[in-house]
């Protein structure tokens, strides 16, 4: 008898750390969640354009530092801070998904993937399922460069292939449908609510989308329509006009076959980037949202909440990069004042190309001066999305007087105008009934 419950009790115990074993077991690896209930609220941040280069491409030097001022405004010298700020924000939120929808690297170099891929897996790691799409800037780019001093040597940005292989752990392997064809797939988020993210870059730097792509997008969209699912897209470059004088390189070469398909299957929405801009467009009752460049001023992501009635609501998000720096102990000026000083470098980098847009015009010092003041004004408001707040004082303001008079032969004028005369909506708040 005694042997008996010896026995039983070995038994149980055996049960017991098979039970802890299988736990343990269960554990490891990616903690993410997967599907959620049907009609269950759902919670997703979307971030764009971080534009990540690794410290080992760069020393900071001369070289870095001309060719960056020389650029759109993106805050490359700072990627590391901002990027790790903005993941940290990421992990405390603790969405049911973090969208990345694409230029994830500044030039496709291999050790600036892999750097991305290390972090997106701590992530991970931490619970966040993280979804992601390539960019113009992350497959094939023509402009790689490693910056050592006075030389910018030239690399090789990675292919499609590698692009695939780095990253089949962020959405394409947890797919319930997967495009051979690209790196598209869709990813089921809840039971009746899937993400369908579409790639153009299947073939490099091309922005356009396969016709096998397509076909397989289409059986994708039957098949949610027939069972009643809500589908949202993400996508790299656009699929709308966002501004009518800013058009080729920005919207996808054939994006008029994917928006047939959209408005056809009834997509919610779609989220995009590309073109840095806060923005968004709509063509009957599909809505895009260009989130802006979570590189440039003001270093802005988007939170998207889905109710249980499946209504959608999008707000941007500014992330606090000198919040992260105080935090982790920095005493690096720039971080601790980084809203003021991100916004400063972005105009820096603007002035430069409108004073030579003016250089051939008579006009005063003075009048250089106001006009490019000017010029500046809109175009930070116009790439932060808060337009609508000052478009009344713009076009009352003498200094567009100017334009209008000395600046007409001009792109900026043009580009200024196309701001200006657009009809004035919210641009960082959307509610989809």
């Amino acid at each position: 008898m005694i042997q008996k419950k010896s026995q039983m009790k070995s038994w149980i115990i055996y049960i017991i750390i098979g039970i802890i074993v299988i736990m343990a077991l269960a554990g490891c690896g990616t903690t993410t969640e997967k599907t959620v209930l049907q009609q269950s609220p759902l919670s997703i941040i979307v971030g764009t354009d971080i534009h990540y280069l690794s410290p080992s491409m760069t020393d900071h030097g001369k070289i870095f530092t001309e060719a960056m001022a020389g650029g759109d405004g993106k805050f490359t010298a700072y990627c590391e801070e901002i990027t790790d700020a903005f993941f940290e924000e990421v992990r405390e939120a603790k969405p049911n998904a973090l969208i990345l929808s694409g230029d994830l690297t500044f030039n496709s170099d291999e050790n600036s993937h892999k750097d991305m891929v290390q972090k997106l897996s701590a992530l991970q790691e931490a619970g966040i399922n993280v979804l992601v799409l390539p960019g113009n800037h992350d497959i094939d780019y023509p402009y790689v460069y490693k910056y050592e001093g006075k030389n910018a040597i030239r690399m090789e940005g990675i292919s499609p292939k590698i692009f695939k292989a780095l990253y089949k752990d962020f959405g394409y392997n947890q797919a319930i449908a997967k495009d051979k064809a690209s790196f598209s797939y869709v990813y089921e988020l809840a039971e009746d609510f899937w993400v369908m993210c579409i790639d153009s870059h299947a073939k490099g730097y091309e922005e356009m989308i396969l016709d096998k792509t397509l076909s397989w997008a289409q059986k994708q969209l039957q098949k949610a329509q027939q069972n009643n699912i809500k589908v949202m897209m993400v996508t790299h470059e656009n699929i709308l006009s966002h501004h009518e004088e800013i058009t080729s390189g920005f919207i996808l070469k054939n994006a008029d076959k994917l928006l047939a398909l959209v408005q056809k299957y009834d997509v919610m929405f779609n989220l995009s980037g590309h073109i840095h801009i806060q923005h968004i467009a709509k063509q009957n009752n599909f809505y895009e949202i260009v989130t802006s460049a979570l590189s440039i001023s003001p270093n802005q992501y988007g939170v998207v909440e889905i109710d249980q009635e499946r209504k959608m609501t999008y707000e941007v998000k500014v992330a606090d990069i000198s919040a992260y720096a105080k935090k982790h102990g920095s005493t690096d000026l720039v971080l601790l004042d980084f809203a003021q000083m991100s916004r400063m470098y972005f105009n820096a980098a603007g002035k430069p190309k409108i004073k030579k847009a003016l250089a051939d015009l008579s006009l005063s010092q003075k009048e250089t001066e106001d006009m490019i003041g000017f010029a500046t004004w809109v175009n930070e408001a116009y790439f932060a999305g808060r337009i609508i707040e000052e478009k009344k004082r713009m076009l009352k303001d003498s200094r567009w007087q100017l334009w209008e008079k000395y600046g007409q032969n001009t792109f900026f004028y043009t580009y200024l105008k196309g701001i200006l005369k657009e009809e004035p909506q919210v641009e960082s708040f959307l509610y989809i009934r």
